[in-house]
């Protein structure tokens, strides 16, 4: 089934820091209450709508306030997430969407501006877009424990980052990558990173 707009509008509400929420609600307060009502005074129609709008305009902002709490100890959740991993084998045992959410985190604490994608399920694609310096990174993440990443995924993720005119595409798994992805990732803007590289990358971060 596919996924409505509200759903993916509510997921990135949550995904984004619970303070954002808290700017948006008041915007829209603010716009409501005010801006609203001052833009249509002497409209004939708008005018009486913006005017019925604004009596309610503290409802409508709460419900724009809502995410936060989700937000906010998500966003907890995710630190926590990073800063209990001790070995490759606590990170094998988390969930595609834990493991994702780890991830986001570690690149996050590198100085990146980190959009998490809320559309896709396990093994969906893009997973993470990470922007920094002007440059736009493209990540998929693979919670293959034993099993190896082959050519095949590494060559579509290219493709992807071609087509999105991409800085570079990360690959990350908690298992390995087969001879033919390595080769084929070789001179090319991607990086292949493996268990081992992945628990070194989410070490270097904690605090």
């Amino acid at each position: 089934m596919p996924r409505r707009r509200n759903d993916d509008f509510l997921d990135l509400m949550i995904l984004l820091p619970w303070w954002f929420s808290v700017v948006f609600a008041l915007l829209v307060y603010l716009g409501v209450e005010y801006l609203f009502p001052w833009l249509f005074a002497n409209h004939p129609y708008f005018g009486p709508f913006a005017q019925g709008l604004s009596q309610i305009s503290y409802m409508i902002g709460l419900v724009f306030l809502l995410p936060t709490f989700p937000s906010y100890f998500l966003g907890r959740k995710k630190k926590k997430l990073l800063e209990t991993q001790r070995s490759l084998h606590t990170i094998r045992q988390l969930s595609w969407r834990e493991l994702e959410y780890l991830v986001a985190e570690a690149y996050r604490r590198q100085g990146y501006a980190v959009e998490e994608n809320t559309s896709t399920g396990a093994d969906g694609g893009v997973d993470i877009c990470l922007r920094k310096a002007g440059q736009t990174h493209l990540v998929q993440c693979k919670q293959w424990k034993f099993q190896k990443v082959g050519v095949k995924i590494v060559r579509e993720m290219f493709g992807i980052m071609t087509a999105e005119q991409a800085a570079t595409v990360k690959i990350v798994s908690c298992g390995y990558y087969t001879p033919e992805a390595i080769a084929f990732a070789q001179g090319k803007p991607i990086e292949l990173i493996d268990g081992p590289l992945l628990l070194k990358m989410v070490s270097s971060v904690q605090r």
